[in-house]
């Protein structure tokens, strides 16, 4: 996932399933699966 993409999603500007669609994911699929219900909290 690209750095855009990760931004996008922790901060709400597209949806699990777009950034998703946008990863390339590998690996353990659980993690792959909580990293992508984060959220960004930005004061």
């Amino acid at each position: 996932m690209d750095q855009d993409t990760f931004w996008r999603l922790a901060s709400r500007g597209i949806t699990v399933e777009q950034a998703r669609a946008r990863a390339a994911l590998t690996g353990d699929p659980a993690l792959g699966s909580a990293v992508t219900t984060l959220l960004a909290v930005v004061a």
